[in-house]
């Protein structure tokens, strides 16, 4: 399974909650590089992380929903509890840092 992340803060804590067979591809930077890294890797799930740069993670994943050849990856994000606004939950699904594990295999079993 690939995992792409989107997360403009400097925090590891999604990493650190997702087992070892998992491949993991990150982009903390820049959302079109991510965006572009998404289209070439076509991972099975991408978790925005929603602690830092909100509206830049919304519109990555935005941009990531309405292009045809990603469209159907699942997009989660990762609030940890924050509000979040309507548009996140019309992208994709809302999560918190415990739920990732339980979401990854949920995903897996699904997949098989």
């Amino acid at each position: 399974m690939k995992i792409f992340i989107i997360d403009f803060s400097n925090s590891t804590e999604i990493e650190k909650r997702i087992s070892q067979d998992v491949e993991i591809y990150r982009e903390s930077m820049d959302g079109g590089l991510a965006y572009k890294s998404i289209s070439e890797i076509m991972p099975d799930l991408v978790f925005v992380n929603y602690h830092a740069k909100t509206s830049h993670g919304l519109q990555t994943a935005m941009a990531v929903r309405q292009r045809k050849k990603t469209s159907k990856i699942p997009i989660v994000f990762i609030n940890n509890a924050q509000k979040t606004s309507h548009k996140e939950n019309e992208i994709g699904e809302v999560i918190t840092y415990d739920q990732i594990e339980t979401y990854i295999q949920t995903a897996k079993n699904t997949n098989h």
